[in-house]
């Protein structure tokens, strides 16, 4: 493989795991009650006014926090995507 390709592969390697994790750290399977099927991923249920959260304004920073946390997660994943993309059209000229 290409030495360019390969630092990008690591590079977007790096980010997926790191957003892999948030996810698995900070999502649950709700309701939790729930028998049957139709479970939702939501990111910090007990923080969620709409989920188990009692609304408080100490919740709400933490949840937003955490959103922020997963939008800049996000962003620095698909920066990554982007520039191995780049660089795989251009040494494989696609």
């Amino acid at each position: 493989m290409n030495k360019k390709i390969e630092i990008e592969v690591s590079k977007i390697h790096k980010e997926l795991k790191k957003l892999l994790e948030f996810l698995l750290e900070e999502f649950d399977m709700y309701p939790y009650k729930k028998i049957i099927g139709n479970y939702r991923g939501c990111m910090a249920p007990t923080l969620n006014i709409d989920r188990l959260g009692l609304g408080g304004q100490e919740e709400h920073l933490k949840h937003q926090k955490l959103f922020k946390e997963l939008h800049n997660t996000f962003l620095d994943f698909e920066e990554k995507y982007h520039s191995f993309r780049k660089i795989v059209k251009i040494k494989l000229q696609i």
